[in-house]
């Protein structure tokens, strides 16, 4: 309505964002003569020309003639126009504007009552430029309005926002990452958690094994020893995925000659104890093939993300580390495979 021509603006002091937006168009359809500003009624008037009845708001022209400094109801000066009766009443919301010269030619818009226009905000009130060779008023600012201390608290309140809005967005982003370091972080100790109780099984395995082949190969002591030695070693080697995978190969070897010990002892293949206990190691053995996998690219996709940035960031704020490989040597595979049924 109003870019139609079809409203003034009323300007308060709590709407100076939405006062600007409105301006514009209702100066450039009054410039235009849009709607009701082609009617004579509806255009501005001189102060000093003023029809004894006029609308309750309206938009007025003059020359500042006097300032006359008051205190009362709420005003904080009054401003004379030249060959008028009527008078600007600042308020103390527009007090800046007391400071607008004598000789200076404004437009004015406010409520009239009593022969005074009431300013209650610093954009009701505009200095004109008069060029009189074009015979069109041109724009200019007031001297110290105060519109320049209220623009750059807007800036100030507006790179505040940005800045709130940026705290939150990088907290946001932290607790993403957070999560998924955390959500990858558990991978891991499920991996390890899976390794750790097949090798477990596998230690309990060894004990019977040595003590199925102690029976029949009795003169083999050095190779017991050997097994019950790195067995041991293995099981002190802890949750270190490096030391627990060295240990666990060293073991590997002298299983898997106890193992191929059977090679020489026919009985000792064809006792059905034996063969079960080999069959359990080495599905025992498959098992840890698969955690280990499992495990591994658990690490992998850990160390990647622990390594990107700005996860990187993230991981060092909260104590993330790339994490170790796991990797090991099983008996299946430290000597080829021994065919016990002599087929």
């Amino acid at each position: 309505m109003v870019a139609r021509g079809g409203a003034r603006v009323r300007v308060y002091t709590d709407t100076s964002v939405a006062n600007e937006a409105l301006l514009a168009p209702e100066r450039a359809a009054r410039e235009a003569g849009r709607g009701l500003w082609g009617k004579a009624a509806y255009r501005i008037p001189q102060a000093s020309r003023l029809p004894e009845t006029f609308a309750r708001f309206q938009l007025v022209e003059g020359i500042v003639e006097e300032r006359l400094r008051t205190e009362e109801q709420g005003a904080s000066c009054e401003l004379g126009l030249t060959g008028s009766a009527l008078t600007l009443e600042i308020k103390r919301s527009a007090a800046a504007l007391c400071q607008v010269a004598a000789g200076a030619h404004v437009r004015a818009r406010g409520y009239v009552h009593a022969g005074k226009l009431e300013i209650g905000h610093t954009l009701n009130l505009e200095a004109l430029a008069e060029d009189q060779a074009a015979g069109i008023h041109k724009r200019v600012r007031l001297p110290d309005t105060g519109r320049g201390r209220m623009q750059q608290g807007d800036t100030r309140m507006m790179g505040t926002s940005i800045l709130i809005g940026l705290a939150i967005l990088v907290f946001v982003a932290v607790v993403v990452i957070y999560n998924g370091l955390v959500n990858k972080n558990q991978m891991v100790k499920n991996g390890w958690a899976d390794i750790d109780v097949q090798l477990k099984r596998r230690a309990d395995l060894i004990p019977q094994l040595v003590t199925t082949v102690k029976g029949f190969a009795a003169h083999e002591n050095s190779l017991f020893e050997d097994v019950v030695a790195k067995r041991g070693a293995a099981l002190a080697a802890g949750d270190d995925p490096q030391a627990r995978g060295a240990a666990e190969s060293a073991l590997s070897q002298p299983v898997a000659r106890l193992v191929a010990v059977a090679e020489a002892y026919p009985e000792l293949k064809s006792d059905q104890n034996f063969l079960d206990l080999q069959n359990e190691l080495s599905d025992t053995e498959n098992k840890i093939e698969m955690a280990r996998r499992f495990f591994n690219g658990a690490v992998r996709e850990m160390n990647t993300r622990v390594q990107s940035f700005p996860a990187n960031l993230v991981a060092a704020m909260f104590g993330f580390r790339e994490k170790a490989f796991f990797e090991i040597q099983t008996a299946d595979r430290a000597l080829p495979s021994v065919d016990f049924k002599g087929e």
